[in-house]
């Protein structure tokens, strides 16, 4: 169960991957809706995410949705770039909370 702006979301009970276009792959194990957009958190399982870069989250038979990395955080810390086993929190903007929930309903 995840907690977004105090509501309880059982939909994003899963994890799911982001996508970057650089080629990072994030693992996601929690989000939260943030006034700058969504903030997902998790560690980067594949190459090096930038500030500034594509994102995409891909469901199995469904398009991707896409957002652009305008910020990523370490231990609270503003960054330009992760990489490979970083745990980090990465603010995407054009992607909500409701767009996650419609886009995981099953």
């Amino acid at each position: 169960m995840y907690i977004i702006n105090n509501e309880k979301i059982s939909i994003m009970k899963r994890n799911f991957n982001i996508y970057c276009e650089g080629g990072a792959i994030l693992a996601i194990d929690h989000v939260m809706q943030k006034p700058m957009g969504l903030v997902a958190v998790g560690e980067v399982k594949k190459g090096l995410v930038s500030k500034g870069e594509a994102a995409g989250i891909k469901a199995e038979n469904k398009e991707a949705i896409f957002g652009e990395v305008i910020r990523i955080e370490i231990d609270y810390k503003g960054v330009s770039s992760a990489k490979e086993g970083r745990l980090i929190g990465v603010c995407l903007d054009n992607i909500s909370k409701e767009d996650l929930i419609d886009y995981f309903r099953w």
